[in-house]
């Protein structure tokens, strides 16, 4: 029983940290844009 609990713990802080990673990695990328790549991605949505 112990085992099992200690396993479902340890596997929902890994599904935290990665999705933490995720955003951390996207808004990485997106501070590093210049104002031109910004234009040409709002151009392209638009």
């Amino acid at each position: 029983m112990k085992k099992l609990l200690f396993a479902s713990l340890l596997s929902g802080a890994m599904v935290v940290t990665s999705c933490n990673n995720e955003t951390v990695a996207i808004n990485t990328v997106e501070a590093l844009k210049t104002a031109e790549m910004r234009n040409f991605d709002s151009a392209l949505k638009s």
